[in-house]
């Protein structure tokens, strides 16, 4: 019986492999069944470790062969495999078996699905669902491997996550995942399957790191020399080989290590026997853009997890406050001029400033709350302005009265005619020569006095 399953996943994979570029999937904490000894065609060790899962990975994307291979945390090893690529997922499963030290990395050919630059397509996590009213999109598919191509081309919101039903065959899409809504991830039936997407996420320049303790060192897939912690920390959010969640950098050695695992993946190794060690964590990404204009201040925001609560302009008025509904992406824009300025303040120069902060909490203030300040930086305009002001009488008929007699008198004055001045001035009549954008000016009209 198990042969002939073998032939048939061999000949559905030959035929996928024709029609589509090679992506992996992930199954974290998994080895396969020793029944599939005899289908090893590669078994390699590391003594270093440097960059060796890179290798390993390469090396079965090259080799027309390679349908899956295995990692080994412990033992540095990497097994590949000659048939199970399948696109029957249903029957490869049946030949994880729990292993808390080893990965799975399965090759998949998904049609139609755009190129992704990562190493690896989506994580795996078998029995494990997300709340269903996070849920934005159910399809009926009859394979794994539709639900992962519906998910990677949705273009009506960014498919971060999917729960496929072995039993109902229904494909649940969702623009959340277990980081972004932590809360809502949890353990599903035994015909359920967690898929996330690892092809949505841009790199951030801006992150929050806490320091940990754990295995997530020994998934490190990634290992360079740095000058110090800080150029560690640039390389781990700047790498685009998959999405980096971690790192260790060592001032010995000056060697940094990251890779794409955290808690989130290293709850599911309670037993691992890889060796604990301190490390950093990415705990949550937020890029600000400021773009100054004329007239306003405005800000994009964009981060890694969901926002839901309000941004707060300090020293505004209620008028400054922004409303945010389980938001990646939101702007808002602060005016400067006006009687509403939003709590901007003007620094020296041609500097203003405003400081916001994102509230979590309608009322009260939680450490999850983050203060930004805004600076826009308008450098010295020249402008040569020329306009004139009519102050005679106006000539239409309409805005004289019919019945009023016109009369004309000569005036013989032999005193000169005083002379007529104009000057631009400030609330308190001093003369303006230059000004800031947004200050009251006045124009004075004016007779020079005898």
């Amino acid at each position: 019986m198990l042969w002939s399953v073998l032939i048939l996943l061999f000949y559905s994979n030959f035929g996928i492999s024709a029609g589509c570029h090679d992506d992996f999937e992930r199954y974290v904490g998994f080895r396969l069944s020793d029944r599939l000894a005899s289908y090893v065609i590669r078994r390699e060790r590391s003594q270093g470790g440097r960059d060796f899962f890179q290798y390993c990975h390469h090396s079965c994307l090259d080799d027309r062969r390679c349908f899956v291979y295995v990692l080994n945390l412990r033992q540095l090893s990497c097994v590949q495999y000659s048939y199970l690529s399948g696109n029957d997922a249903d029957l490869f499963r049946k030949h994880l078996k729990t292993d808390h030290d080893s990965m799975v990395f399965r090759k998949v050919c998904l049609q139609s699905a755009p190129r992704c630059s990562r190493l690896w397509r989506f994580d795996i996590l078998p029995k494990m669902s997300i709340r269903l009213d996070r849920i934005d999109d159910v399809h009926r598919v009859d394979s794994l491997a539709m639900c992962e191509t519906l998910c990677s081309v949705e273009n009506r919101f960014q498919c971060r996550s999917a729960v496929y039903n072995y039993v109902t065959r229904n494909c649940h899409i969702s623009k959340y995942d277990r980081r972004s809504m932590p809360f809502d991830f949890h353990a599903g039936r035994t015909e359920e399957v967690y898929l996330e997407n690892q092809c949505v996420s841009e790199p951030y320049n801006e992150c929050e790191f806490s320091s940990q303790h754990g295995i997530a060192p020994a998934l490190a897939y990634n290992e360079r020399h740095t000058v110090d912690e800080h150029a560690c920390r640039v390389a781990c959010l700047q790498n685009v080989a998959f999405i980096c969640r971690s790192f260790v950098y060592d001032i010995q050695t000056q060697k940094c290590r990251f890779g794409p695992d955290d808690t989130f993946i290293t709850m599911h190794l309670p037993n691992s026997s890889a060796q604990l060690r301190p490390y950093m964590q990415i705990n949550e990404c937020m890029d600000v853009r400021v773009l100054c204009e004329r007239s306003e201040m405005r800000a994009q925001f964009r981060s890694d997890h969901v926002f839901d609560g309000k941004v707060v302009s300090m020293n505004g008025s209620r008028r400054c406050h922004f409303d945010v509904k389980k938001r990646f992406q939101f702007n808002i824009s602060l005016p400067i001029v006006g009687q509403s300025k939003c709590g901007i303040t003007y620094e020296t120069g041609n500097v203003i400033s405003a400081t916001v902060k994102l509230q979590y909490h309608d009322v009260v203030w939680t450490t999850k709350d983050r203060m930004y300040k805004l600076i826009c930086s308008y450098g010295p305009v020249k402008h040569a302005i020329e306009n004139s002001v009519d102050v005679r009488a106006p000539q239409n008929a309409k805005f004289q009265k019919p019945s009023m007699p016109l009369f004309r008198e000569t005036v013989v004055n032999k005193n000169s005619i005083p002379q007529a001045f104009m000057r631009i001035v400030d609330t308190d009549g001093n003369i303006v020569t230059e000004a800031e954008m947004g200050q009251q000016l006045f124009v004075e009209i004016g007779l020079e006095s005898k």
